[in-house]
């Protein structure tokens, strides 16, 4: 009986042993778990904890140098034109955010940005055939396509206003190539530039971004093939390129 006895209390010992040895592993969790977390408790609608979101000085992320045109059919009688370049270096960027005054944004971005560092004075339109009477080949066509493109330049020259208090309507784009998904006020600091080649004045060409679209108001009088070429002229550059459209 003693036996049976002494057997009991050792499983019973036994018992509260591991139980008090769970109940400080448990313990131990719960600290690291509230120590990793840090009690973090910001309100998830902040910017701060979007995925990607950085904050900035200046609203422009990266500047581009022109190199070359990427040209590409788009939607109906259009054309996608992007130009390729090579990003400025932190320091070619610090002397370009002064330049322009980009240095006032100080706030958050939620997509990167990004502008054409090289200030463009015209863009030129021309095709190797006949459009019509009016348009030989060889000739402008900048009367008859539209160019749509965004530029940064009056929003930072206004001195990056905070377009949260603006209370202006987001377009449906602000970059022509993609829809637009980010919040209105990022939005409003590429202003749409909606105009005939011909129209287009040099601002309009200042910090524009890399994607635009170029879009034909009629086509040829007769259907075929022609060879597009597309020139972006600046002080001391020209990039061009040629893109082979067959209008039905």
């Amino acid at each position: 009986m003693c036996h049976n006895f002494l057997i009991f209390v050792i499983l019973d010992l036994k018992h509260i042993i591991m139980k008090r040895i769970s109940a400080i592993i448990l313990c131990v969790l719960l600290c690291a778990s509230c120590e990793r977390h840090g009690g973090n408790d910001k309100d998830l609608g902040n910017d701060d904890n979007i995925t990607g979101a950085v904050n900035s000085e200046g609203f422009l992320i990266s500047y581009i140098y022109p190199c070359e045109l990427d040209i590409q059919r788009g939607d109906a009688d259009s054309l996608k034109v992007l130009i390729r370049g090579d990003s400025a270096t932190d320091e070619e960027k610090h002397i370009l955010m002064e330049k322009y005054g980009d240095t006032t944004f100080n706030s958050t971005l939620i997509e990167p940005t990004g502008a054409i560092a090289i200030e463009f004075t015209g863009i030129e339109i021309t095709s190797d055939k006949d459009f019509d009477a009016g348009h030989k080949a060889g000739a402008s066509l900048a009367d008859i396509a539209v160019f749509h493109g965004a530029s940064a330049w009056e929003y930072i020259n206004a001195g990056c206003p905070d377009s949260r208090t603006l209370n202006v309507s987001c377009p449906d784009y602000w970059n022509p190539m993609k829809d637009f998904s980010g919040p209105p006020y990022y939005c409003n600091g590429f202003r749409r530039i909606d105009k005939p080649i011909g129209e287009i004045t040099e601002n309009d060409l200042i910090l524009i971004d890399s994607n635009s679209i170029i879009e034909f108001l009629q086509q040829p009088e007769q259907p075929g093939t022609h060879t597009i070429t597309i020139r972006f002229i600046g002080e001391g550059i020209t990039i061009e390129g040629d893109f082979e459209m067959t209008f039905e």
